[in-house]
């Protein structure tokens, strides 16, 4: 009997945003929803996929809070799968520590689907504008 490798439940490096220009992208871009715990920033990224990117600051606890935190928000989006259109750069602001795992996955899908509906409500009208 052999054992076959399980597959990894990791977001690999194209799913990450890591340049400081593009979190300033999706800071200016304004498409945000926020909470209590998060807040979510969103842009159009122009790629096939979705990337995300975070950002856990010393308010939400020590050290082994923010990486649980983040280990916690990167889980969350990893499982997101459809509630996250492709096609957008995703910035997750935690706030507050995310203790509840099915609490995040639904915080963390209400509030890319308000973020990304307000993305999508601003641009409807330069569509509109350029057209003949």
């Amino acid at each position: 009997m052999t054992l076959e490798p399980r597959p990894r439940a990791t977001l690999g490096p194209r799913r990450r945003i890591r340049k400081a220009a593009d979190f300033r992208a999706a800071y200016a871009a304004r498409n945000r929803a926020a909470d209590d715990h998060l807040v979510v920033y969103v842009r159009p990224n122009g790629r096939p996929e979705s990337r995300v990117g975070l950002s856990v600051g010393r308010r939400v606890g020590n050290a082994v809070c923010r990486n649980r935190t983040k280990r916690r928000l990167r889980d969350a989006f990893r499982r997101a799968g459809p509630a996250v259109p492709h096609g957008y750069d995703v910035v997750l602001v935690a706030l507050a520590p995310l203790d509840d795992l099915a609490d995040t996955d639904r915080r963390l899908a209400d509030l890319v689907a308000r973020a990304v509906e307000r993305c999508r409500t601003r641009r409807a009208p330069d569509r509109k504008a350029s057209g003949p």
